[in-house]
């Protein structure tokens, strides 16, 4: 999903936010289920909490919906929308300061709507939709926008430098795909419940890389 350009950092804002962006388009959606999706973006909420000045000023969330059609929102149930808000909402000690959205296509209003009744009513408060991604980029400083938007960021150049960073922590997230050692669960009204199989534990290291995997997460 990174090297679809899913997902961009864009750096930090005057008020000490960090900025990300989200192409909702570019989510493959032949290939990965909204449960992959889902634990792609606890994947990257982990990773990003390593930067103290998000855990210090929160972020702000940019999402492209330019090209998305409805099979980007079809593959997500109702359970499925519950659980990944209920793990937003809950499961991580993340200040989301505002969330800014563009080019939300008509057919999918209902299914956002919906989306946002699983939401606290703080975080529908700093959700703002736009109907341009030009209109969108106006709250955002040139220096944090891509180029294709006016301004100086270069996304193919933020998105390696981004993934060197998860190349560096590869241990620890390959903790996240050891199934035969641990599944982790998203589970309705409960926070990310983590189970072990102690037999397929082959040492203390073992251990010690499962629970580095989790340093936020309120299990």
């Amino acid at each position: 999903m990174l090297q679809d350009g899913v997902f961009t950092k864009l750096g930090q804002d005057a008020e000490g936010r960090m900025v990300i962006l989200f192409r909702f388009a570019r989510f493959n959606v032949d290939k990965f289920s909204s449960l992959q999706e889902g634990r792609f973006t606890v994947l990257l909420i982990e990773t990003l909490l390593e930067w103290e000045e998000l855990q210090i000023g929160g972020f702000r969330v940019l999402i492209d919906y330019t090209g998305s059609v409805l099979k980007h929102y079809g593959i997500w149930g109702v359970s499925d929308m519950k659980v990944f808000m209920d793990a937003i909402n809950r499961s991580y000690p993340i200040r989301i300061r505002e969330v800014h959205g563009a080019k939300f296509p008509k057919f999918a209003v209902s299914l956002l709507n919906l989306l946002l009744t699983f939401a606290s009513p703080k975080l529908k408060d700093r959700i703002t939709c736009h109907n341009s991604v030009e209109e969108m980029a106006k709250r955002c400083e040139s220096t944090l926008l891509p180029k294709e938007w006016g301004g100086v960021c270069d996304l193919q150049e933020f998105n390696q430098r981004f993934q060197d960073h998860l190349e560096d922590r590869r241990q620890v997230l390959l903790a996240w795909g050891l199934t035969e050692q641990a599944r982790v669960l998203l589970i309705p009204d409960r926070c990310i419940v983590i189970v072990i199989d102690l037999h397929a534990i082959q040492s203390q290291d073992d251990i010690s890389l499962l629970l580095d995997a989790f340093p936020h997460c309120r299990i």
